[in-house]
């Protein structure tokens, strides 16, 4: 009984698509990895198939618990086909990535793999080293602002519909979690998203978006995440960055997102000389991560903002 439930869900994934998008005829995806702390992380660039090199280069970060064949991928292919490079990764613990404890929503792991991606995409050939930027998507707005702040290769930085969240008191849940996985190698697992479990985020506009196999349900995605992610989650203050936040930043937002708050605030807060704020009054929260005409129309502000960040 066990093999055959393993078969069917097999052949369950089979039928699930690689991408939760479509690749534009012009733009070519090819894999990379890279180490960081010892595991290989992998990921996807996107190129255009027809330009002059060197092109600019762009990293992305994505949302809590996503993969690289989800929303950074389909910003990653768009802004592609507009002549960059684009490197979508799945982060230690998730996807193709190695990396343990899986799905552990880890911001400083986070963080050091796309201060990493930053390194291999800046070294990549055909990519101008002195033309890069980071794009974050929802909490990967948060991640991609603490790799880029800092970061001297770093040029200028976009958020779309950025969540930056402000900690809070520590979780117990989440630290026995943890001391569990340090005593036993017991990972304790809870849904990503989910309004009948437990889960990461109890959101019907999350379970509508992750468990829709016509939106983010792909064959390299899992809907669940490390109950030890509480803690961490807990200690991040993503705003304290804030003031010392000097970039070239463009933020997308949308007035019907739950994250729209934190992502004004902290847009409110950079120091920024130079930053723009664009309004999107009439999507939800996830349709930022998927619906085709919107990722469109932001790869062209997106476009537009790096060209005058690096002067093309």
């Amino acid at each position: 009984e066990g093999r055959k439930t393993k078969e069917q869900d097999s052949k369950k994934n089979r039928r699930m698509r690689e991408l939760a998008f479509d690749v534009p005829s012009s733009v070519v995806r090819s894999r990379c990895s890279f180490l960081v702390g010892g595991s290989t992380v992998v990921g996807d660039v996107y190129r255009p198939k027809e330009a002059p090199t060197p092109v600019p280069g762009v990293v992305f970060g994505g949302p809590l618990s996503s993969v690289k064949e989800q929303s950074t991928g389909a910003y990653g292919s768009a802004l592609a086909a507009k002549g960059y490079a684009c490197l979508s990764l799945d982060h230690r613990g998730f996807g193709e990535s190695e990396g343990l404890p899986r799905q552990y929503e880890d911001y400083g792991r986070k963080i050091q793999d796309l201060e990493a991606a930053v390194d291999w995409l800046a070294g990549a050939d055909g990519v101008d080293p002195e033309k890069i930027g980071t794009v974050g998507v929802c909490l990967g707005a948060a991640y991609t602002a603490w790799a880029s702040v800092a970061n001297p290769k770093v040029k200028a930085a976009g958020a779309v519909v950025g969540l930056f969240p402000e900690g809070g008191p520590p979780s117990r849940e989440g630290e026995d979690a943890r001391l569990l996985y340090e005593r036993t190698g017991e990972v304790t697992m809870i849904k990503a998203a989910s309004i009948t479990e437990d889960a990461a985020m109890p959101m019907q506009i999350a379970v509508d978006y992750y468990g829709d196999p016509r939106r983010a349900l792909v064959r390299n995605y899992r809907n669940e995440v490390a109950l030890m992610y509480r803690e961490r989650w807990q200690e991040f203050n993503a705003p304290a960055i804030a003031t010392t936040f000097t970039l070239p930043l463009v933020m997308i937002h949308g007035k019907q997102s739950f994250a729209m708050h934190s992502g004004l605030s902290f847009y409110h807060n950079v120091q920024s000389k130079v930053k723009s704020l664009h309004w999107i009054d009439h999507l939800p929260h996830t349709d930022f991560y998927d619906n085709p005409d919107a990722i469109d129309d932001i790869a062209t502000i997106l476009d537009d903002h790096f060209k005058a960040a690096f002067l093309l």
